[in-house]
């Protein structure tokens, strides 16, 4: 894919910065997801080692966009974006019940 649809680039966006990437782009999450341990990596992440700032700046990005990065509305665009999308919506709510973040997402 040249260039996703701006959804799917937030929910990719997102993976990059969770993951560490100070300044994720397009080009660095399709490096990212070409990579033969990409799944494996996502699956032992774990998420007491993600800094704070990280986190704020997810959560910031589900708050801007809450009504339409939603895993239903992305399913319509791309499964494997919608299952990434949960598993970042997840991994946040596990945090905000571990921190004081506010984190508001409508399903």
């Amino acid at each position: 894919m040249i260039k996703p649809h701006s959804l799917i680039e937030k929910v990719l966006q997102m993976v990059c910065i969770l993951k560490g990437c100070v300044a994720p782009s397009w080009t660095l999450a399709r490096e990212m997801m070409s990579s033969m341990t990409f799944k494996l990596e996502l699956v032992l992440m774990d998420p007491t080692r993600i800094k704070p700032s990280l986190i704020r700046k997810v959560v910031k990005i589900l708050n801007r966009y809450h009504s339409y990065l939603t895993p239903n509305n992305i399913a319509k665009i791309n499964e494997g974006a919608s299952i990434l999308l949960a598993w970042v919506i997840n991994l946040i709510k596990w945090n905000a019940g571990h921190t004081r973040y506010h984190f508001v997402h409508t399903q």
